[in-house]
């Protein structure tokens, strides 16, 4: 870490409960990964994932991943931008994940959650509030709660995912731990010139 002792030192020794944790639900993470992955349909090959905060950050990662793992599109939003425009896409092949571990946008997100049901899109939440009001027909992962969770939810919301895609991936009949160079050997070319030795 680059920043003085006085601001790395609170941050790394709150980051070392949230490992313990991540620890501690991985394995309830995995089991509702493969279960939602079993019920979504396979016909779904778009995703837009939104988030508040640090999971708007959040989301633009996972939507990186989705890319590279699954080789379906993917877009992110934050939670306002959400609710403006991306609504005209929402048909059965979309799946639409929320991420959500900021109490100050809780009912926004759960008020959101019942406009997309509305449409056909298959809905995820991933969120430290799992007894909030969302639908019923709703795919939800549940989160630890977590000191400062504006900032640190963000650490088991990614790691909850991860299971997510890499589960979907198995699904689909891909294998998640090869980026898709299986079954097209040319990616492997393309982010070899992207990334030279020693750059990635």
């Amino acid at each position: 870490l680059t920043q003085k002792e006085s601001i790395s030192e609170p941050f790394i020794i709150r980051m070392t409960s949230i490992i313990n944790a991540i620890r501690e639900n991985a394995q309830t993470w995995q089991q509702s990964a493969k279960t939602i992955a079993e019920k979504l349909p396979l016909s779904q090959t778009r995703y837009i994932i939104t988030g508040f905060g640090a999971q708007k950050a959040n989301a633009d990662e996972i939507r990186l991943k989705v890319m590279e793992v699954l080789g379906e599109s993917a877009t992110s939003f934050s939670l306002e931008e959400f609710t403006h425009g991306p609504s005209a896409c929402f048909k059965s092949d979309l799946t639409v994940i929320i991420l959500q571990t900021d109490e100050r946008t809780l009912d926004k997100a759960v008020r959101i959650s019942k406009g997309v049901v509305f449409s056909n899109v298959n809905l995820i939440v991933i969120t430290d509030n799992v007894e909030a009001d969302w639908p019923e027909i709703a795919h939800k992962i549940s989160l630890p709660k977590v000191e400062n969770a504006l900032l640190y939810g963000q650490f088991p919301a990614m790691v909850a995912a991860q299971y997510l895609f890499y589960h979907l991936a198995l699904q689909k009949g891909l294998n998640p731990d090869v980026n898709l160079e299986d079954r097209h050997p040319e990616l492997g070319d393309i982010y070899a010139f992207f990334f030279p030795p020693g750059t990635h």
